[in-house]
């Protein structure tokens, strides 16, 4: 009878035994790092007269138990995109404390729209156990983590208008005069640009009459320019006097 018991009381030991490290190591893990930003969406204006970086704030935390050095790296797809860590990318953290750094991500100007992917890491170097740094083996559990997000290049319209005359002209009475130009895209999407008369009731109380549309549209690819817009002016035909 005794020996049953005792045989029962060692069972429950070797359960308990099997389960406390498991807790243990749950709330007092020897080595834990984690890492936040504040956006994981990054949006970068291209436009070549308003492009610039653009900063995120960021903090590694130590959430092991002991010091630890961690190391921060970082990555993204294509090369229209560029991320970079300013000051410190490395640190000696006590157990629980933080560090903050900012990440810059820049992109080339004028770039089409586009989206990457990119990744910040965190990795624990080494861990100070009994007052001696050791070197923590590269993949072992809980000494990486990391955020990823994507960054994009905005959209952006800009146009140059290329008059194929754009010199003073005389028109006679009756005569028509064709303006004629081409609209280029200078954005980076495509668009759906229009050329207008903007005094075009000032000219028409004048007495001149539109023989076309007097206005002309097309959609442009980014870097193109559309085809050839013609806008047609009838000077009066009744007028003994100049206008200009």
């Amino acid at each position: 009878m005794v020996e049953t018991v005792k045989r029962v009381v060692l069972i429950s030991i070797l359960v308990l035994c099997m389960f406390a490290p498991m807790n243990a190591q749950a709330q007092f893990a020897p080595i834990g790092v984690d890492i936040e930003c504040e956006q994981s969406t990054i949006n970068i204006n291209v436009h070549p007269e308003q492009n610039g970086p653009v900063s995120v704030s960021c903090t590694v935390t130590n959430t092991g138990s002991v010091k630890e050095q961690i190391d921060i790296d970082w990555s993204v797809d294509g090369n229209d995109f560029n991320i970079d860590v300013q000051g410190d990318k490395s640190w000696d953290i006590e157990a629980g404390d933080s560090e903050d750094f900012t990440a810059v991500f820049t992109a080339s100007p004028r770039i089409e729209v586009k989206s990457e992917d990119f990744n910040i890491t965190a990795t624990v170097v080494s861990a100070t156990i009994g007052g001696e740094p050791l070197t923590v083996p590269l993949g072992q559990f809980g000494s990486t983590a990391e955020i990823g997000g994507t960054v994009n290049s905005l959209g952006y319209s800009r146009v140059d208008l290329e008059v194929a005359n754009p010199s003073t002209r005389n028109i006679e009475v009756s005569e028509v005069a064709n303006i004629q130009f081409t609209i280029f895209n200078d954005g980076n999407r495509i668009d759906n640009l229009e050329v207008i008369v903007v005094n075009q009731q000032e000219i028409e109380d004048a007495g001149f009459k539109f023989v076309s549309d007097s206005f002309y549209r097309a959609t442009v690819n980014p870097g193109s320019s559309s085809e050839q817009g013609d806008i047609g002016l009838a000077a009066p035909s009744d007028t003994s006097s100049e206008i200009s």
